[in-house]
């Protein structure tokens, strides 16, 4: 089963997001910023990975700040049980939809949970590419519409000139003498 993610759409390495989408989480993940604000999927993460310690069904999947609190200080809680650490900062940033904290929250569950660092330069080299090519196909289809355009008003053009000149041309009637 594949899950929908761009890479273009989030800031994660390759390895990260293909991790992400080998777990198969329960929800279809969307948006990292926002499908990680309440820490639901952080739960599910720590589950597969400690299943007697995380109990899924104790978690809500919601967007009010009760529930994000609630679901984050559990999972606090559980993970200091463990001597597990995760920055304070980045959990506020995330459960507040900061830009790129669920990110980097993620890269430091992942070296976390598989003692692995992630390779930034080759999913962002990766990244840049695929959006240089999107931005080329974009510009190449914009210089032919417009070209397209041009040709269709200049053909228009060129028609009602000849229709301007056939009709307003004067009538020639030859008398014979």
């Amino acid at each position: 089963m594949s899950h929908p993610v761009s890479p273009l759409r989030t800031s994660l390495p390759r390895q990260v997001l293909q991790w992400l989408l080998n777990l198969e989480l329960a929800p279809c993940l969307k948006n990292v910023r926002r499908d990680f604000s309440s820490g639901y999927l952080v739960a599910d993460i720590f589950s597969r990975y400690y299943p007697k310690v995380f109990l899924l069904y104790s978690y809500e999947n919601g967007t009010a700040l009760s529930i994000k609190r609630n679901n984050w200080t559990r999972i606090q809680k559980f993970l200091q049980k463990l001597d597990i650490k995760l920055s304070q900062d980045l959990i506020n940033g995330t459960m507040h939809l900061e830009t790129g904290a669920a990110e980097k929250l993620l890269v430091q569950i992942y070296s976390i949970l598989t003692n692995q660092s992630p390779n930034f330069e080759s999913s962002l080299s990766t990244a840049q590419s695929e959006w240089s090519a999107e931005r080329e196909r974009k510009v190449e289809l914009l210089h032919h519409e417009r070209q397209h355009r041009q040709r269709t008003h200049w053909t228009g053009q060129a028609a009602a000139l000849y229709k301007e000149i056939k009709v307003h041309q004067p009538i020639r009637r030859y008398i014979q003498q």
